[in-house]
């Protein structure tokens, strides 16, 4: 059973600042000084990716990333957990992917045809384009069913079938699916990636990655014009008065007493 994880290498945006974004409509984010994570639905996949090794001997796993060589080390964290295989799809186009989940979609559905899989396991969406429609577009190009909201499964090698623990609308449903499956991964705080020993990061190291270019695709249609930085904030008033007790009756008057039970 070939079971891949396609994921994605995101650059940490909560240190940008707002003309950071607002310089990214003329040109590309600059993203030089940015620390690259895995998105933590993609870990949770990867976690459950490694528990189905003690659930059946035939289980083969792969890692997947569309992006640049940035991507590297987290295919060789994977390998150092027990990932065999791994590849690197190289984008050839100038298309912003962050923005367009149909050309991920189509790169990683051409790879899967190419390399047979059983299962393929996505996370719910990225921190930067955080469209959520990648897994849905993957299962369509691929003809295959799709599960979202996935939190656990288990592998029924035998049956060639899933037992699959979904979080749907607030309820835990359980149900079977016969493979090949997209399960788009979310995290419910249950699991968390395990982090490789220093042999394993150093039998590691050399782990052969498969790079192959991505197909080209056309630039967006529709670009990017603006992009406006949504502000929170909370009224407040001030409470004079020349002494605390003064200032507590005032606020027990404006504020306080109307909203208190007659």
């Amino acid at each position: 059973m070939n079971i891949l994880l396609a994921f994605k290498a995101e650059p940490d945006l909560s240190m940008l600042p707002e003309q950071a974004w607002q310089e990214a409509t003329s040109g590309p984010l600059d993203l030089s000084y940015a620390r690259y994570q895995i998105g933590l639905d993609e870990q949770v996949a990867a976690e459950l990716a490694l528990r189905q090794l003690t659930h059946s001997q035939a289980v083969n796993l792969a890692a997947l990333t569309l992006g640049g060589a940035h991507s590297e080390p987290f295919l060789r964290q994977l390998n150092a957990l027990g990932f065999s295989h791994l590849a690197r799809l190289e984008p050839q186009s100038a298309c912003d992917l962050r923005f367009s989940p149909k050309q991920v979609a189509d790169a990683l559905a051409q790879w899967v045809k190419q390399h047979p899989q059983t299962l393929v396991l996505t996370g719910s969406q990225s921190s930067e384009g955080n469209n959520a429609q990648t897994g849905f577009l993957l299962a369509e190009r691929l003809d295959w069913p799709v599960l979202a909201g996935v939190v656990d499964f288990v592998v029924d090698a035998a049956n060639h079938q899933l037992e699959v623990e979904l979080l749907q609308d607030g309820e835990r449903l359980r149900c079977r699916v016969a493979l090949p499956v997209v399960l788009i991964v979310m995290n419910d705080g249950r699991y968390s990636l395990r982090i490789p020993g220093i042999r394993q990061k150093l039998a590691a190291s050399k782990a052969p990655i498969i790079t192959a270019a991505a197909a080209k695709h056309a630039a967006n249609s529709s670009p990017n014009v603006v992009l406006t930085r949504e502000h929170y904030s909370r009224r407040a008033q001030k409470i004079d008065g020349a002494t605390p007790q003064e200032k507590a009756r005032l606020l027990y008057e404006n504020f306080l007493r109307e909203r208190l039970p007659r």
